[in-house]
């Protein structure tokens, strides 16, 4: 029970700290580099293994999506132009699957996509 707490601790100080822990690209003085995670949910099925195989394609799908579509897809509305053309996804992102149970009663799975994704911030200073 101990160790269980200790690792809930360490994950959480791991996903707080995830701006902290950004690319160390180097950028023009107009820009720096920024990381952030986020979770991408699909739609609940009856079962474990078409949860994860939803999520998957999901997964591959953001992979293959040009910047555009990533910033779509992610809801990433606040970026300018030059901010998404450098939108990316990093190395290590990983599906999870949520059994929940709907207001029917019915026992239902959730897959969700964690994702980290990289970009360079544009500066406001001149």
């Amino acid at each position: 029970m101990k160790s269980l707490k200790v690792f809930m601790l360490a994950g959480s100080l791991v996903l707080f700290n995830m701006n902290a822990m950004s690319d160390p690209l180097s950028s023009t003085g107009k820009a720096s580099s920024r990381s952030k995670s986020t979770v991408v949910e699909v739609s609940a099925v009856p079962s474990k293994q078409q949860a994860y195989q939803q999520a998957m394609a999901k997964l591959k799908g953001l992979q293959v999506s040009s910047p555009l579509e990533l910033s779509n897809e992610l809801h990433l509305r606040t970026f300018n132009h030059q901010e998404t053309k450098s939108l990316h996804l990093k190395k290590g992102n990983y599906i999870t699957v949520e059994e929940r149970m709907n207001e029917n009663g019915s026992i239902e799975y959730v897959g969700q996509v964690n994702v980290v994704y990289h970009y360079l911030k544009q500066s406001s200073k001149n």
